[in-house]
């Protein structure tokens, strides 16, 4: 997911590579050649469970963190990364509405799927966060947050 100039700026203090405006990385066209199935499954992986996941533990992270410019980087992280995942659930929730039982069947095994892991260790170290307070706050992500919102979702 893309970062706004101010966002990346503050990523790069929790370790991501700086990332400027440029060409489009192809050098030839591009062939989009996915099923709606697919395209909801991979909104689920990468938006519904790793950005909700990482905005969760993000916005822990924020409030735990002992210094107030990490605090603020933090929530900004937490905020665009929460944005994503809206999205994402806005697409999947599209994607079920129009799409048949294949649609319905790939959103469902994809929920099934664990979540993508975090660096956890890494964001306590670069928030001053401890390890233990972090992985409590992923779990609690899975649980409070990423399953009733996906149960919610899926029976709509």
């Amino acid at each position: 997911a893309g970062a706004s100039a101010g966002t990346g700026i503050r990523a790069t203090r929790f370790g991501a590579a700086p990332v400027a405006p440029g060409p489009f990385p192809f050098s030839r066209d591009v062939a989009v050649d996915i099923s709606l199935a697919e395209l909801a499954a991979a909104a689920v992986r990468e938006g519904c469970l790793a950005e909700t996941l990482g905005a969760h533990v993000a916005a822990v992270a924020a409030e735990r963190a002992p210094e107030p410019e990490i605090r603020a980087d933090l929530r900004a992280i937490a905020d665009e990364e929460a944005t994503h995942a809206v999205l994402s659930f806005r697409i999947v929730a599209w994607a079920l509405r129009v799409g048949g039982a294949d649609v319905a069947t790939a959103v469902r095994a994809a929920f099934a799927e664990p979540c993508p892991a975090l660096d956890l260790q890494e964001l306590a170290r670069r928030s001053n966060v401890p390890l233990a307070e972090l992985q409590v706050a992923a779990r609690a992500g899975v649980v409070d947050v990423i399953q009733p919102a996906a149960q919610r979702l899926l029976a709509a």
